[in-house]
């Protein structure tokens, strides 16, 4: 802790809290192995109670703990919470807060700085497009006949950056992820009062998302069947034609593995 500035250290990585202002700061090496020579920046995180907006501003003060960094922070005027920045597993920095000290926030928020060569990936199934630079992106469950445009089965509240580092918002509640469709920023808001984050540093991809699944979970392999040419149709009339299919695959000697009775979603 110097100055101005609440540290602590993860190996070769450090998050940091501004004490006048409470922005949020996570620095690594970059891919050239540069010691902190990629810095993120994240402003000072908000929420809504009662349609009001408040700030997560300055540090009034700081605890060291076996957990983490432990802070009481302004927010607003004439309140206070107490929020803790932590590692909890290497490269992966968290920010949440532990204490409203009082009625919890409608919805909350958190924003960072994109320039325009960033590019984003993730929030689990989608079918508008790879790249989410200049979407916005609702994280909720939905079947969608039709053209899905941003709606999916299979959300998830997480992206991966092109700047070698991930963001994990830990929420089951829906949550809007706006990236970079204004310009310069991307911002997440969370429906919900609660504010948890993950920042999961690289540099390298590949890292990001090993050490985002060995966070988050990774599935056990399925078994055998799984793997094998699946029968699918939106509409079966009788069973007579379930038959014949399952005949004809028969047949010609094509490993079916398995035959799934679809409904007619598209057209709903």
């Amino acid at each position: 802790m110097a100055g101005d500035l609440l540290t602590i250290d993860s190996g070769a990585v450090q998050g940091r809290i501004h004490k006048p202002t409470g922005h949020i700061e996570l620095a690594g090496p970059d891919r050239a192995g540069a010691a902190n020579g990629t810095v993120l920046i994240f402003a000072p995180a908000m929420a809504i109670i009662s349609g009001q907006t408040r700030t997560i501003g300055k540090v009034i003060s700081s605890t060291s703990t076996a957990a983490g960094l432990e802070v009481v922070q302004e927010f607003g005027a004439g309140r206070q919470v107490r929020a803790r920045l932590s590692f909890p597993a290497a490269s992966i920095m968290r920010y949440e807060v532990v204490d409203w000290q009082g009625p919890p926030p409608d919805s909350t928020s958190i924003s960072g700085n994109s320039p325009a060569n960033e590019h984003f990936y993730g929030f689990g199934e989608k079918f508008n497009s790879l790249d989410q630079a200049g979407n916005v992106v609702e994280i909720l469950a939905f079947d969608n006949p039709g053209n899905k445009g941003d709606r999916s089965y299979k959300p998830a509240p997480w992206f991966v950056s092109t700047r070698g580092f991930g963001l994990h918002l830990d929420s089951t509640a829906p949550s809007v992820f706006d990236m970079r469709v204004a310009t310069g920023r991307y911002s997440i808001t969370n429906r919900f009062g609660a504010l948890r984050i993950n920042v999961v540093y690289g540099p390298k991809l590949d890292d990001v998302l090993s050490r985002y699944t060995g966070l988050t979970g990774r599935p056990p392999l399925p078994p055998p069947w799984a793997f094998g040419p699946w029968i699918s149709s939106d509409i079966w009339r009788d069973g007579g034609e379930v038959r014949y299919a399952v005949e004809q695959f028969r047949r010609r000697n094509i490993p079916v593995s398995a035959f799934v009775f679809d409904s007619p979603w598209e057209v709903a």
